[in-house]
């Protein structure tokens, strides 16, 4: 689901929706069983930034990245 709004694409503030976004499609998709969030911005949620690999925008994702996802997935 996509819950931005003309305020947040003036503002570039997508990360005021961006965990909201995400809970609903889980919500949606009950059927997940283990997932991860590759972002690069501060989410600002609980829920999602113990599950979240945050990237660095300007490098993009690194192997280091990669490793972390990965682990976290098997866990």
């Amino acid at each position: 689901p996509d819950f931005t709004t003309e305020e947040i694409r003036k503002t570039k503030t997508f990360g005021k929706v961006k965990p909201a976004e995400i809970l609903a499609w889980l919500e949606q998709n009950s059927d997940v069983e283990s997932w991860i969030v590759l972002e690069d911005l501060d989410l600002r949620n609980e829920a999602i930034r113990v599950r979240q690999v945050q990237t660095n925008g300007a490098e993009g994702l690194t192997e280091k990245d990669v490793i972390r996802a990965i682990e976290m997935l098997r866990q």
